[in-house]
């Protein structure tokens, strides 16, 4: 598994996941990711049954790379969270998004704060059954309150 506090990069998630090491968290926040990359990670996430959290924010993929990831988070089992805050997608990504939030059995929390939603975007969210925080445009599972989160010490300096 990969050295926790140590952050890595798309190489060494793949090889992780190839190898069967990758644990239950992927972060790969503020790695200049394009829509290619964003499709890579898309193709780590399905079939894996370990992730849980998925950390992809402060990138540069847009529309198509939101779509991909969201597609493979809807069709996850296991994947509760999906960060993909300050990104380059918008309204383009709504339906794909909101799709995942129906689709998925599993699926607790997205962020998606500081990508160019509109009303109309935010409303293909909100039609999808969940709460959407219109200020923060981060959508949350009714059931899922912040105080419930748990949180884990030192999360901000875990990798996988």
């Amino acid at each position: 598994m990969a050295e926790l506090g140590k952050k890595v990069g798309l190489p060494e998630a793949v090889a992780a996941f190839g190898a069967g090491t990758n644990g239950e968290r992927l972060f790969l926040n503020n790695l200049q990711l394009t829509d290619a990359d964003a499709v890579t990670i898309a193709g780590l996430l399905k079939g894996d049954t370990k992730t849980k959290r998925v950390f992809v924010g402060r990138n540069n993929f847009g529309n198509a790379g939101a779509s991909a990831i969201a597609a493979a988070v809807g069709a996850s089992s296991t994947i509760e969270e999906l960060w993909m805050t300050f990104c380059k997608f918008d309204d383009a990504a709504a339906d794909d998004l909101a799709a995942a939030l129906s689709g998925s059995s599993s699926l607790k929390e997205l962020w998606v704060r500081g990508n160019k939603f509109t009303a109309a975007g935010t409303g293909k969210l909100t039609a999808a059954g969940k709460f959407v925080d219109h200020e923060l445009l981060d959508v949350k599972l009714p059931e899922v309150a912040a105080e419930e989160v748990e949180e884990d010490a030192g999360d901000e300096d875990l990798v996988w």
